[in-house]
């Protein structure tokens, strides 16, 4: 697997870590891209009360227009820092102030082809998220080396997480967080366990991320087969991510080739397995523990109504897990119906 930045100390944090900290924005960019972000609007249909990914939103026509207007900021600073990857996925991502706005531990899709390259995001805050003393708006955590536990496609499943049962511990123990200024940024391989707490702060915190591939390797997606530890595997482009949202890709792919089909084991991690294995990389303090819930209480992920929910996923406590109610399921399953393509 080939070298995905051009720093070598960043290069050595992402491949023993599963992240790195790079210098991206300045002052002007993050104004710049502040301008969009206000210009332009939170999503339709964000609530404006959780953690609002652009990918999420049921309106092509808005996130056409957020990569038509980040695109030229973002490439040339892109170019700079990764060797020869590719902007597949530019996002906002808005947390609103309050007690709902937590992401639970988890590990991004897997989107290539991972026995023989590495998908990253580049998640850079536009405005200082330090954490500790400060505060937390939203500071990302990480599992350190948690990208190299185990090989697992991880197909697109907010309810499935190669180890369950660790969730509290992570939150507690195992997770660190990584504190950036504004323009500072985080470059991470999507294999590597992270997570962000509530903003706690009064004012929201807005971020710009970006998903990247290799030049050379081929976007993928993988769906389940039923339970079973097959995949099938779709090949997708950039055109994708503005056309579907993680609500409707529960109901299948429509409009692209599914091009292979591949099967992995899920691995099975125990809780004293995933704390060897968190200790190979770093000493773990047994004694520090600040138990919380990354999210109060459960509410649909899309509207923020806590009525007539579809289902109360397992482990809410340790986050929202994209649970909807009634109204946005039937919504969302009626938009996967209609094809991507003409």
């Amino acid at each position: 697997m080939r070298a995905t930045c051009f720093d070598p100390a960043a290069q050595a944090g992402l491949a023993e870590l599963g992240y790195a900290v790079i210098p991206f924005l300045d002052d002007d960019a993050i104004a710049d891209l502040e301008a969009v972000y206000w210009r332009l609007g939170p999503a339709p249909g964000d609530p404006r009360m959780t953690i609002h990914f652009d990918f999420q939103s049921d309106s092509p026509p808005y996130k056409e227009r957020v990569a038509d207007a980040v695109r030229p900021l973002l490439e040339p600073r892109i170019d700079r820092a990764l060797d020869r990857y590719h902007l597949f996925s530019p996002n906002f991502i808005m947390k609103w102030p309050g007690a709902r706005s937590g992401f639970a531990p988890h590990q991004d899709t897997s989107l290539v082809d991972e026995s023989q390259h590495r998908s990253v995001t580049i998640w850079c805050p536009l405005t200082d998220t330090l954490g500790g003393d400060h505060g937390d708006n939203g500071v990302l955590r990480f599992v350190p080396g948690s990208h190299d536990f185990v090989e697992w496609i991880r197909a697109h499943d907010p309810g499935a997480f190669a180890f369950p049962g660790t969730e509290q511990d992570i939150i507690d123990r195992y997770g660190v967080e990584v504190p950036l200024r504004a323009g500072e940024a985080i470059v991470f391989d999507h294999r590597v366990v992270h997570f962000s707490m509530p903003n706690a702060h009064p004012e929201p915190r807005l971020v710009i991320a970006m998903g990247l591939r290799p030049e050379e390797a081929d976007l993928l997606h993988y769906r389940r087969d039923g339970d079973d530890d097959e995949f099938d595997v779709y090949e997708i482009d950039d055109d994708y991510y503005i056309n579907m949202n993680p609500f409707a890709l529960r109901e299948g792919v429509a409009g692209y080739e599914r091009v292979d089909r591949v099967r992995m084991e899920r691995p099975v991690v125990t809780p004293d397995d995933f704390d060897a294995m968190c200790r190979r990389v770093r000493d773990v303090d047994a004694s520090h523990s600040s138990p919380t819930r990354v999210n109060a209480d459960p509410f649909c992920f899309r509207c923020g109504t806590q009525e007539n929910l579809v289902s109360e996923a397992p482990r809410v406590e340790h986050g929202n897990l994209q649970i909807l109610c009634v109204s946005c399921d039937e919504r969302f399953r009626a938009a996967a119906a209609e094809p991507l393509r003409a």
